[in-house]
């Protein structure tokens, strides 16, 4: 596994209008909390340090966290619009 960079531009934590509201109810819901709580911690900024590792994917079983509907493996050609700066995360690991 191996470091490849770190995002923390401070407009990239602006989430709170590109959560899907179906995906957002249930997120306060599976968290327990009001939601204004969680809109101010999504108004924090976000750092990330990003790691790349090659996997067999044979033998993973990828699992979504409380902020994701869904983890899956996908083509590179099939990666579909991702929130914040996601879709950059996965350009600048390739």
């Amino acid at each position: 596994m191996n470091q490849f960079h770190t995002f923390g531009n401070k407009e990239r934590s602006n989430v709170i209008n590109k959560i899907e509201t179906t995906h957002w109810n249930e997120l306060l819901k599976a968290l327990d909390r009001d939601d204004e709580y969680i809109m101010e911690w999504l108004a924090n900024r976000f750092i990330s340090t990003c790691y790349l590792a090659l996997v067999d994917i044979e033998k993973t079983n990828p699992k979504p966290d409380i902020l994701s509907e869904k983890s899956e493996w996908k083509l590179l050609n099939d990666i579909p619009d991702l929130i914040v700066d996601h879709n950059e995360i996965v350009q600048k690991a390739l």
